[in-house]
């Protein structure tokens, strides 16, 4: 009985521990930015860095520049993408009009929060 509850203390512990380790992190998301605004999103998971697909959207009237941290800048038009690993994210709206951005793991992969 006491191993049990032993157990269970440490799985609740280790499952605390997991989620106060990626609060504020998140691996998928999107973001619309006015002419020259800026955003920033943490992305990790447990090892560190994270596989992400960072998109300007084909939507999109605005060329953004695109950091997957700790890479270097890419300028993405309207439906142009880039993929790396990182920690974060930072998106730039470099043009006259709207820019929406989107984040997500890459096709393929094992990380949940694909948005197809």
């Amino acid at each position: 009985m006491l191993a049990r509850l032993n157990a269970a203390c440490c799985a609740i512990a280790l499952g605390a521990l997991v989620a106060a380790g990626s609060a504020g992190a998140q691996n998928f998301g999107n973001v619309t930015l006015k002419p020259g605004q800026t955003a920033k999103a943490p992305i990790m998971g447990l090892h560190g860095y994270v596989q992400v697909r960072l998109c300007n959207d084909f939507t999109s009237t605005a060329t953004v520049t695109a950091t997957i941290h700790p890479r270097d800048t890419r300028t993405l038009a309207p439906g142009e993408c880039t993929e790396d690993t990182g920690d974060g994210i930072e998106v730039t709206n470099r043009g006259p009009g709207q820019a929406m951005v989107i984040w997500q793991p890459p096709p393929g992969s094992f990380l949940k929060g694909r948005m197809e």
